[in-house]
Protein backbone atom coordinates (compact mmCIF):
# COMPACT_ATOMS: atom_id res chain seq x y z
CA UNK A 1 0.00 0.00 0.00
CA UNK A 2 1.28 3.37 -0.90
CA UNK A 3 2.22 5.48 1.78
CA UNK A 4 -0.33 8.71 2.46
CA UNK A 5 0.96 11.95 3.20
CA UNK A 6 -1.49 12.71 6.70
CA UNK A 7 -1.46 16.30 5.91
CA UNK A 8 -2.17 16.25 2.35
CA UNK A 9 -4.76 13.89 3.37
CA UNK A 10 -6.23 15.80 5.74
CA UNK A 11 -6.43 19.48 3.69
CA UNK A 12 -8.19 17.79 0.90
CA UNK A 13 -11.14 16.49 3.20
CA UNK A 14 -11.21 19.99 5.33
CA UNK A 15 -10.49 22.51 2.07
CA UNK A 16 -14.02 21.75 1.14
CA UNK A 17 -16.32 24.40 1.39
CA UNK A 18 -19.43 24.24 0.75
CA UNK A 19 -20.27 21.33 3.68
CA UNK A 20 -20.55 21.80 7.38
CA UNK A 21 -17.26 21.79 9.76
CA UNK A 22 -19.36 18.47 11.31
CA UNK A 23 -19.73 16.87 8.08
CA UNK A 24 -16.46 17.37 7.10
CA UNK A 25 -15.13 15.81 10.37
CA UNK A 26 -17.59 13.00 9.91
CA UNK A 27 -16.04 12.87 6.56
CA UNK A 28 -12.46 12.28 7.51
CA UNK A 29 -13.51 9.90 10.51
CA UNK A 30 -14.91 7.39 7.73
CA UNK A 31 -11.65 7.69 5.12
CA UNK A 32 -9.68 6.99 7.97
CA UNK A 33 -11.72 4.40 9.03
CA UNK A 34 -11.72 2.93 5.27
CA UNK A 35 -7.98 3.51 4.55
CA UNK A 36 -7.38 1.72 7.96
CA UNK A 37 -9.38 -1.31 6.83
CA UNK A 38 -7.85 -1.49 3.51
CA UNK A 39 -3.82 -1.55 5.17
CA UNK A 40 -5.52 -3.80 7.84
CA UNK A 41 -5.97 -6.34 5.05
CA UNK A 42 -2.91 -6.03 3.27
CA UNK A 43 -0.67 -6.96 6.26
CA UNK A 44 1.47 -9.91 6.91
CA UNK A 45 0.61 -12.82 8.68
CA UNK A 46 3.18 -11.98 11.81
CA UNK A 47 1.91 -8.56 11.69
CA UNK A 48 -0.76 -7.67 14.17
CA UNK A 49 -2.96 -5.38 12.11
CA UNK A 50 -6.00 -5.39 13.54
CA UNK A 51 -5.39 -4.67 17.07
CA UNK A 52 -3.47 -1.52 15.58
CA UNK A 53 -6.21 -0.11 14.07
CA UNK A 54 -8.61 -0.91 16.75
CA UNK A 55 -6.35 1.31 18.73
CA UNK A 56 -6.38 3.93 15.73
CA UNK A 57 -9.88 4.35 15.72
CA UNK A 58 -10.59 4.52 19.88
CA UNK A 59 -7.81 7.29 19.85
CA UNK A 60 -9.88 8.98 16.53
CA UNK A 61 -13.18 8.62 18.10
CA UNK A 62 -12.08 9.36 21.42
CA UNK A 63 -9.81 12.75 20.62
CA UNK A 64 -7.01 10.62 23.05
CA UNK A 65 -3.86 12.76 22.81
CA UNK A 66 -1.53 9.72 23.45
CA UNK A 67 -1.38 6.69 20.88
CA UNK A 68 0.69 3.46 22.11
CA UNK A 69 1.06 1.19 18.30
CA UNK A 70 4.24 -0.72 20.37
CA UNK A 71 4.86 -4.44 20.21
CA UNK A 72 2.63 -4.79 17.48
CA UNK A 73 5.48 -6.72 14.70
CA UNK A 74 4.46 -3.50 12.41
CA UNK A 75 6.52 -3.30 9.73
CA UNK A 76 4.55 0.20 7.89
CA UNK A 77 1.94 2.58 9.62
CA UNK A 78 -0.77 3.99 7.79
CA UNK A 79 -2.04 7.97 7.92
CA UNK A 80 -2.28 8.29 11.95
CA UNK A 81 -4.88 10.84 13.14
CA UNK A 82 -3.58 14.32 13.37
CA UNK A 83 -4.62 15.68 16.76
CA UNK A 84 -1.92 13.19 18.67
CA UNK A 85 0.55 14.43 20.97
CA UNK A 86 2.69 11.52 22.17
CA UNK A 87 3.25 8.46 19.64
CA UNK A 88 4.80 5.16 21.05
CA UNK A 89 5.70 2.84 18.25
CA UNK A 90 8.63 1.18 19.95
CA UNK A 91 9.22 -2.57 19.77
CA UNK A 92 8.45 -2.69 15.93
CA UNK A 93 9.75 -3.80 12.29
CA UNK A 94 9.28 -0.48 10.83
CA UNK A 95 11.78 0.50 8.66
CA UNK A 96 10.94 4.18 7.88
CA UNK A 97 8.60 6.06 9.23
CA UNK A 98 5.65 8.47 7.49
CA UNK A 99 5.59 12.15 7.82
CA UNK A 100 4.56 12.70 11.44
CA UNK A 101 1.59 15.08 13.00
CA UNK A 102 3.07 18.58 13.52
CA UNK A 103 1.25 18.58 17.01
CA UNK A 104 3.35 16.01 18.23
CA UNK A 105 5.33 16.52 21.94
CA UNK A 106 7.10 13.15 22.40
CA UNK A 107 8.07 10.15 19.86
CA UNK A 108 9.31 6.81 20.89
CA UNK A 109 10.29 4.57 18.34
CA UNK A 110 13.35 3.11 19.81
CA UNK A 111 13.53 -0.81 19.04
CA UNK A 112 12.65 -0.69 15.02
CA UNK A 113 15.17 -1.44 11.88
CA UNK A 114 15.02 2.52 10.66
CA UNK A 115 17.91 3.40 8.70
CA UNK A 116 16.36 7.22 7.83
CA UNK A 117 14.03 9.21 9.84
CA UNK A 118 11.40 12.12 8.23
CA UNK A 119 11.88 15.97 9.09
CA UNK A 120 11.17 16.11 12.90
CA UNK A 121 7.81 17.42 14.16
CA UNK A 122 8.93 21.21 15.41
CA UNK A 123 7.29 20.96 18.73
CA UNK A 124 8.80 17.47 19.53
CA UNK A 125 10.26 17.74 23.59
CA UNK A 126 10.97 14.33 23.92
CA UNK A 127 12.51 11.44 21.52
CA UNK A 128 13.63 8.44 21.83
CA UNK A 129 15.06 6.38 18.72
CA UNK A 130 17.45 4.12 20.72
CA UNK A 131 18.06 0.49 19.20
CA UNK A 132 17.73 0.82 15.69
CA UNK A 133 21.13 -0.63 14.19
CA UNK A 134 21.20 0.89 11.09
CA UNK A 135 20.61 4.40 11.86
CA UNK A 136 24.02 6.65 11.10
CA UNK A 137 22.85 10.05 10.65
CA UNK A 138 19.95 12.29 12.68
CA UNK A 139 17.62 15.31 11.17
CA UNK A 140 18.00 18.85 11.85
CA UNK A 141 16.71 18.60 15.73
CA UNK A 142 13.47 20.36 16.59
CA UNK A 143 14.50 23.65 18.31
CA UNK A 144 12.42 22.99 21.69
CA UNK A 145 14.06 19.58 21.93
CA UNK A 146 14.80 18.46 26.00
CA UNK A 147 15.46 15.16 25.99
CA UNK A 148 16.87 12.79 23.53
CA UNK A 149 17.75 9.01 23.83
CA UNK A 150 19.69 7.83 20.80
CA UNK A 151 21.32 4.88 22.34
CA UNK A 152 23.11 1.71 20.70
CA UNK A 153 22.63 3.03 17.01
CA UNK A 154 25.31 3.10 14.06
CA UNK A 155 25.47 7.06 14.62
CA UNK A 156 28.83 8.37 13.47
CA UNK A 157 28.37 12.22 14.19
CA UNK A 158 25.17 13.94 15.42
CA UNK A 159 23.37 17.55 14.31
CA UNK A 160 23.83 20.86 15.98
CA UNK A 161 22.30 20.11 19.42
CA UNK A 162 19.21 22.51 20.77
CA UNK A 163 19.63 25.06 23.38
CA UNK A 164 16.64 23.70 25.17
CA UNK A 165 17.81 20.20 25.54
CA UNK A 166 18.56 19.06 29.10
CA UNK A 167 19.13 14.72 28.27
CA UNK A 168 21.50 12.95 26.39
CA UNK A 169 21.72 9.75 26.03
CA UNK A 170 23.75 8.16 23.62
CA UNK A 171 25.94 5.37 24.21
CA UNK A 172 26.64 2.76 22.03
CA UNK A 173 27.32 4.25 18.64
CA UNK A 174 30.15 5.49 16.66
CA UNK A 175 31.00 9.16 17.48
CA UNK A 176 34.10 10.52 17.19
CA UNK A 177 33.49 13.98 18.49
CA UNK A 178 30.47 15.45 19.98
CA UNK A 179 29.01 18.74 18.77
CA UNK A 180 28.95 21.82 21.35
CA UNK A 181 26.75 21.16 24.02
CA UNK A 182 24.04 23.20 25.24
CA UNK A 183 24.00 25.02 28.23
CA UNK A 184 20.92 23.89 29.81
CA UNK A 185 21.93 20.32 29.57
CA UNK A 186 22.26 18.34 33.03
CA UNK A 187 22.69 14.75 32.22
CA UNK A 188 24.98 13.49 29.44
CA UNK A 189 25.26 9.42 28.93
CA UNK A 190 28.29 8.89 26.02
CA UNK A 191 29.84 5.59 26.71
CA UNK A 192 30.82 3.24 24.46
CA UNK A 193 31.61 5.19 21.33
CA UNK A 194 35.01 6.70 20.05
CA UNK A 195 35.48 9.89 21.37
CA UNK A 196 39.19 11.50 21.97
CA UNK A 197 37.91 14.31 23.31
CA UNK A 198 34.83 16.09 24.58
CA UNK A 199 33.65 19.75 24.26
CA UNK A 200 33.60 22.11 27.18
CA UNK A 201 31.18 21.11 29.77
CA UNK A 202 28.18 23.11 30.91
CA UNK A 203 27.70 24.27 33.98
CA UNK A 204 24.40 22.72 34.90
CA UNK A 205 25.47 19.82 34.67
CA UNK A 206 25.09 16.89 37.50
CA UNK A 207 25.01 13.62 35.52
CA UNK A 208 28.50 12.27 33.66
CA UNK A 209 29.26 8.83 31.95
CA UNK A 210 32.16 8.75 29.60
CA UNK A 211 33.26 5.31 30.24
CA UNK A 212 34.67 3.05 27.28
CA UNK A 213 35.66 5.73 24.97
CA UNK A 214 39.30 6.75 24.05
CA UNK A 215 39.78 9.45 25.91
CA UNK A 216 43.47 11.24 26.94
CA UNK A 217 42.38 14.32 29.28
CA UNK A 218 39.33 15.28 30.58
CA UNK A 219 38.31 20.05 30.89
CA UNK A 220 37.10 20.91 33.81
CA UNK A 221 34.30 19.79 35.74
CA UNK A 222 31.07 21.17 36.91
CA UNK A 223 30.99 22.61 40.00
CA UNK A 224 27.04 21.14 40.21
CA UNK A 225 28.22 17.20 39.29
CA UNK A 226 27.06 14.55 41.14
CA UNK A 227 28.26 11.70 39.17
CA UNK A 228 31.04 11.00 37.30
CA UNK A 229 32.10 7.56 34.92
CA UNK A 230 35.23 7.72 32.86
CA UNK A 231 36.50 4.12 33.60
CA UNK A 232 38.10 2.41 30.50
CA UNK A 233 39.34 5.60 29.05
CA UNK A 234 43.29 6.67 28.32
CA UNK A 235 42.96 9.39 31.16
CA UNK A 236 46.53 10.13 32.41
CA UNK A 237 44.97 12.21 35.32
CA UNK A 238 42.12 13.95 36.44
CA UNK A 239 40.80 17.67 36.37
CA UNK A 240 41.73 19.23 39.93
CA UNK A 241 38.45 20.41 40.52
CA UNK A 242 37.41 16.80 40.75
CA UNK A 243 38.57 16.70 44.87
CA UNK A 244 35.77 19.70 45.59
CA UNK A 245 33.10 18.12 44.09
CA UNK A 246 30.33 16.11 46.13
CA UNK A 247 30.07 13.58 43.30
CA UNK A 248 29.59 9.27 43.02
CA UNK A 249 32.85 8.53 40.54
CA UNK A 250 33.99 5.16 38.64
CA UNK A 251 37.21 5.49 37.42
Amino acid sequence: MKPINNHSFFRSLCGLSCISRLSVEEQCTRDYHRIWDDWAREGTTTENRIQAVRLLKICLDTREPVLNLSLLKLRSLPPLPLHIRELNISNNELISLPENSPLLTELHVNGNNLNILPTLPSQLIKLNISFNRNLSCLPSLPPYLQSLSARFNSLETLPELPSTLTILRIEGNRLTVLPELPHRLQELFVSGNRLQELPEFPQRLKYLKVGENQLRRLSRLPQELLTLDVSNNLLTSLPENIITLPICTNV
